[in-house]
């Protein structure tokens, strides 16, 4: 886990978000409050990166669509949401260090297709920024550290740290609401709406670089599944307990859950426990665990190849009234 100092003038955030220009449509690929004359984007091409599979890596530059990648940021609470525009600046300036750090010009925004492709999008990183003016990250799927095998994860940890050595992480105490504000910053490309438009459904986005992004399809379990093999715990039944898990795993390109992969995101919150609930919670997993091993899965798939990918899985058990 990262831990910084944080040290910026009020009056520059002040300033910064009297100036700040939102962008809502992914159309426009250009930065906000850039200057010089705009320069067309590389074409669309399919991804040469060893993470990307050799079916996609085939698929003809034509099965691809040039867009902008864009850092979007969100408090953890939304109660903390009067800190909302301090960290959209944050936001912001991670997006300006990306941009550099990619060899971003004035009026346009750098291609990443030689680092990533479109599935390295996934995940993020979650930022504490203390009253006492310490600040640190981590993998926001995960309860400690930052994934290096993750290329977004690396990306946003370059630049943090480098906003970071430069005194320019900063969000004003003022405007926590306690000890501490937490927000996640991620990677995001835009959606399609129901007219074909592609929109950015976040609130002031800010544009980063671009990607070639073939069309996506989420995997999921084929109908009826999931509900087929998950077992109530029949000790945790007979003692009256109910329960909720999430499991997180990865879907294979064969629609099989990766054993290897699976893990509990919410797992640092059983600490807080009592002994026997925690135990319950535990074997209430486990059961999820077993469930989704057993599941077939239709898998992700990007311009008609099936890809691995990342998911979550609410599981719920409860007794009959």
């Amino acid at each position: 886990m990262r831990h910084v100092p944080h040290c910026l003038a009020l009056s520059a955030l002040a300033a910064s978000l009297l100036t700040r220009t939102m962008h809502a449509q992914a159309g426009d690929a250009s930065p906000p409050a850039r200057s010089g004359a705009p320069v067309a984007p590389p074409p669309a091409v399919a991804p040469r990166v060893a993470s990307a599979p050799a079916c996609v890596r085939a698929l003809p530059g034509s099965a691809f669509t040039r867009l902008p990648v864009y850092v979007y940021a969100e408090v953890a609470d939304s109660a903390d949401r009067a800190a909302r525009p301090a960290v959209d600046l944050v936001a912001d300036a991670v997006a300006g260090r990306l941009r550099t750090a990619l060899g971003g010009g004035a009026g346009t925004l750098p291609a990443a297709d030689s680092l990533m492709w479109q599935m390295d999008l996934a995940g993020g990183l979650r930022v504490t920024a203390a009253r006492d003016g310490r600040v640190s990250w981590r993998d926001a799927d995960a309860p400690t550290g930052v994934d290096s095998s993750a290329v977004s994860e690396r990306l946003l940890d370059r630049a943090l740290r480098t906003l970071a050595d430069a005194g320019e992480l900063f969000v004003p105490a003022e405007l926590f609401r306690g000890d501490s504000l937490v927000y996640e910053l991620r990677l995001v490309h835009p959606e399609r709406d129901a007219g074909g438009r592609q929109v950015v459904r976040r609130r002031n986005p800010a544009a980063a670089f671009t990607l070639s992004v073939a069309p996506e399809v989420q995997a999921e379990a084929r109908p009826g599944e999931i509900g087929r093999n998950v077992r109530y715990p029949a000790q945790l039944q007979a003692g009256g307990f109910q329960g909720h898990v999430v499991v997180e795993f990865v879907v294979d390109s064969a629609g099989r859950a990766d054993p290897a992969t699976v893990r509990d995101p919410n797992a640092h919150v059983t600490r807080t426990l009592a002994p026997e609930l925690r135990q319950a919670y535990r074997d209430f997993f486990a059961a999820g665990r077993q469930a989704v091993l057993k599941t077939r899965f239709a898998p992700a798939t990007v311009g008609g190849c099936a890809v691995r990918q990342r998911v979550r899985q609410p599981m719920t058990w409860a007794l009959a009234q």
